[in-house]
């Protein structure tokens, strides 16, 4: 009897090891956890969603309220290889572009139901009484709408933009929030000792990607990515970049995939 129960431990032991889902627990200590971000809600977040379950990666999306859906429209500026299309600004030519539209509120938590979500609301950067206000009454809306609409009591903040002041920190740390994204990336690890001025490692699309990612490996620590779902437009080819790093990390013994919000 001992050696039959010693045999089926084996034999557990081994099924363990070869389960994917439970890698990062059974192999050792995870050497890097990796968090994600995307932001403004639009549209081909549809898509990028399914590509998330199939690597099963987590991700926040940093949302912006809205009631009804808007049209807007990205553009390769350039030709050539991973090339993302960009924003435009007034005086750029539509035509050719990429239509998309920004979600509205009302279908967001069916859409992103099983990920974090994040307030990505524009505030008031002044100092005057009525800018404080507005700033704080602006995000005690969009927080208690994230904690009833989707059912998440603990919620972060992206600037937009990646533009922000003390008075604008202070404000989203009084309303509550867990943590405060900008768009400056900094070093390869990710410093968790200023919540509210969090800066990522890197844009998803940066050419020093996988050389970070491997740093924070070797350092031990938390490899932040961020960026906009729309950048990727309708190319395949950029679908599939995407695809392969979600593929490379799901595959990586030594990494975790982690909610931001859980980082705090």
């Amino acid at each position: 009897m001992k050696k039959l129960i010693l045999i089926i431990g084996v034999l557990f032991i081994g099924l363990a090891c070869g389960n994917r889902s439970g890698k990062n627990k059974i192999s050792g200590k995870v050497k890097v956890k990796v968090v994600q971000c995307w932001d403004d809600s639009p549209t081909t977040d549809i898509p990028l969603i399914a590509l998330l379950k199939k690597y099963d990666a987590k991700a926040t999306f940093n949302i912006i309220p809205m009631k009804t859906r808007r049209e807007s429209v990205v553009k390769k500026k350039k030709s050539g290889e991973h090339v993302l299309f960009s924003f435009l600004s007034k005086e750029d030519s539509r035509e050719g572009g990429f239509r998309y539209e920004h979600l509205a509120s009302s279908e967001m938590p069916e859409i992103y139901k099983g990920f974090k979500v994040a307030a990505h609301c524009g505030i008031p950067l002044g100092d005057t009484p009525e800018d404080s206000a507005k700033r704080m009454e602006i995000l005690q809306e969009t927080k208690a709408m994230i904690r009833d609409e989707f059912m998440q009591e603990k919620c972060g903040f992206v600037y937009p933009g990646g533009n922000y002041n003390e008075a604008a920190k202070e404000a989203v740390e009084k309303a509550g929030y867990m943590y405060a994204r900008s768009s400056k990336s900094k070093q390869p690890i990710v410093n968790l000792g200023e919540p509210f001025e969090l800066r990522p490692s890197c844009h998803w699309a940066s050419p020093d990607f996988w050389e970070k990612y491997e740093e924070a490996k070797i350092k031990g620590g938390i490899f932040y990515f961020w960026g906009h779902s729309v950048e990727l437009g309708d190319d395949p080819q950029l679908w599939e970049w995407l695809g392969s790093i979600y593929k490379r990390i799901s595959e990586d013994p030594d990494a975790e995939w982690v909610d931001v919000v859980d980082l705090f």
